[in-house]
């Protein structure tokens, strides 16, 4: 019995955070720590207590814990279908942002590194500026990367002579941010 009850409350832990709608206001509140994969849905509680569920093409993104990120981006394989919005993890920002997207039920509450350590992720790059993003597929993630990169010559060269597996992708982009950020002062 003991064991029910606290299985049951975990499954239904609701941390401090925050949504944006797509008109850019932010509503505080509540949001459960589990979401599905997929589209997924956010279960999220209010100021005042009322309850709502948020699928992805409803809201532009969530918080959790002012420091945990996840945006709503249309799936690029299905671009043509408008409503196969799903929920990417950001996990670096800068002069792209790199989010990821993973197949298995998981807890939000984890810092981004931690989610994405254990591998099995799907990433996605974002150009901030226009806000064009792109999928690293497995299977040609170093020829996309060093095209993007293209400008920082000694990190190309690593990710052509391959340096860095797929799961290495957010150094690559921490790694070119933080250059490309010094570049720009």
């Amino acid at each position: 019995m003991i064991i029910i009850e606290t299985f049951s409350f975990a499954q239904n832990k609701y941390l401090p955070g925050f949504i944006i709608t797509p008109e850019n206001d932010t509503i505080e509140g509540k949001i459960n720590d589990k979401i599905k994969p997929g589209a997924g849905k956010v279960k999220f509680i209010d100021s005042k207590g009322k309850k709502k569920t948020y699928y992805p093409r409803q809201i532009k993104s969530f918080v959790i814990n002012d420091s945990i990120k996840y945006q709503s981006i249309l799936q690029t394989e299905n671009a043509e279908a408008s409503a196969y919005h799903i929920f990417a993890l950001l996990i670096s920002d800068g002069y792209y942002r790199l989010l990821a997207t993973n197949d298995k039920t998981r807890s939000l509450s984890k810092p981004a590194n931690e989610q994405t350590a254990s591998g099995g992720y799907n990433f996605y790059i974002q150009e901030s500026k226009s806000g064009k993003y792109f999928k690293l597929t497995k299977i040609t993630y170093r020829n996309q990367l060093a095209e993007l990169i293209d400008d920082f010559t000694e990190l190309r060269r690593e990710v052509r002579n391959k340096v860095y597996n797929y799961d290495e992708i957010p150094d690559v982009v921490e790694k070119y941010n933080g250059w490309k950020n010094e570049q720009d002062r």
